[in-house]
């Protein structure tokens, strides 16, 4: 993090998105930058686990079924940029979600709140 926060500033406590197409994995720019940021590449079944997963919750919400404790498993949960309580995400209505974010990795700027990871939903009426 001290390297991101270096050269790409107090964005990078926001989080960072990267973007590798497929076939350029080893290409040596790539490979020099992972190295620098000390990144590494999720394999393909972790993304595709983590995609089933997304999918299964999103769906879930949608459906205005909420998510269960084991399923938040302690991370931070905002809607709509909103700091909420797992009560007030389950208590989302049915066709209210119009976005789902996962990550499973500590996020800086909520310190102890974020060390788990953060569930980011986004609504309709938000979106407008």
């Amino acid at each position: 993090m001290e390297a991101l926060r270096r050269d790409f500033g107090s964005k990078a406590d926001d989080g960072i998105a990267l973007i590798i197409s497929a076939g350029s994995e080893q290409k040596p720019a790539v490979q020099d930058f992972l190295r620098k940021y000390s990144i590494s590449l999720a394999s393909a079944a972790t993304v595709t686990a983590d995609q089933t997963i997304n999918r299964d919750y999103y769906r879930k919400l949608v459906d205005g079924q909420g998510l269960t404790d084991a399923e938040i498993g302690g991370r931070l949960l905002m809607i709509d940029k909103v700091e909420v309580t797992a009560e007030q995400l389950r208590a989302l209505p049915a066709g209210a979600v119009s976005a789902l974010s996962i990550s499973n990795s500590p996020i800086p700027k909520y310190g102890e709140r974020g060390r788990k990871g953060m569930i980011f939903v986004m609504t309709k009426d938000r979106a407008k």
